[in-house]
């Protein structure tokens, strides 16, 4: 939550910053500052991967401990709860990046939202595209209750 608040914060200063030029610059333009402007917001919460092109961004997170995270809450020593909770500031964070992807210009941009594992990368846990949920390992990997 604490990340989310920072980068809420830091999106409105960047947001404030950026609407002023955005009229004069070009789609290609646009897009190049967008995508710099993204980076360096999630350089300051996260490891990275970040791709995109006009129409919109692929990223891929992870944070420190969200493996030990996963195998805990598989184990029973989490409970769902806070794990729902992980799940839902996560949406708010991938729509928070949508809703400054529009500030900056970009029209109708599509958004895929990747948490891996924080071990060796290649596992995705949480997949988030535009706002909804398309895969969270929790659907796959914990017995139903």
């Amino acid at each position: 939550m604490k990340k989310f608040l920072r980068f809420v914060s830091l999106l409105l200063i960047i947001t404030t910053l950026f609407s002023s030029t955005a009229l004069a610059q070009s789609n290609t333009d646009t897009f190049s500052t967008t995508k710099a402007l993204l980076e360096k917001i999630l350089e300051q919460n996260y490891y990275y991967k970040l791709e995109g092109n006009e129409s919109g961004f692929v990223i891929h997170i992870s944070e420190e401990g969200i493996a030990n995270a996963c195998v805990s809450l598989m184990y029973g020593l989490n409970d769902r709860e806070s794990w729902n909770s992980y799940v839902n500031s996560t949406i708010d964070y991938a729509n928070s990046i949508s809703d400054f992807l529009i500030t900056c210009g970009i029209e109708n941009p599509n958004l895929l939202f990747i948490v891996l594992d924080d071990l060796k990368f290649n596992s995705t846990i949480l997949a988030i595209y535009n706002g909804t949920v398309i895969y969270d390992f929790t659907y796959t990997k914990l017995p139903v209750q």
